[in-house]
């Protein structure tokens, strides 16, 4: 798991005994899904992908699926839903095969910002390069 989780932006200069002393004193979930599964219900928390694919789908009022992206281990989904009460998910997080999430909590995400201004400062940096493109 630490591997994968040294691959996520979020951790990106953060040492590794220091990643495994975070990870030890937040509270967390892992989730297997198995393919061709939806995930659902993470509104108040990212996902970080451990194993497997994931495709962020949005469906058209015509029916068809559009595909947003293809996640893949080390990445995050989740991060537009977060802080916010207010917004409406509109996409659709589907298994394209055996999958393995962590899901991190707000108020988890924010005690792992107090313990390491870096893991702040690159998630910063990456919703920054997000609102820019």
């Amino acid at each position: 798991m630490y591997n994968t989780l040294k691959k996520c932006f979020l951790f990106k200069d953060v040492t590794p005994e220091k990643l495994k002393l975070y990870i030890k004193n937040i509270n967390y979930r892992i989730i297997e899904y198995k393919k061709g599964q939806y995930i659902a219900d993470f509104s108040n928390e990212i996902g970080i992908v451990l194993k497997g694919k994931i495709e962020v789908q949005k469906n058209l009022l015509t029916g068809k699926k559009i595909i947003m992206n293809r996640i893949k281990a080390g990445s995050i989904f989740g991060i537009p839903y977060l802080f916010q009460k207010e917004l409406e998910n509109v996409t659709y997080l589907y298994t394209n095969s055996e999958a393995v999430v962590l899901f991190i909590t707000e108020s988890c995400l924010l005690k792992l910002f107090k313990m390491d201004e870096v893991i702040l400062q690159n998630y910063l940096s990456y919703v920054g390069q997000r609102i820019y493109f």
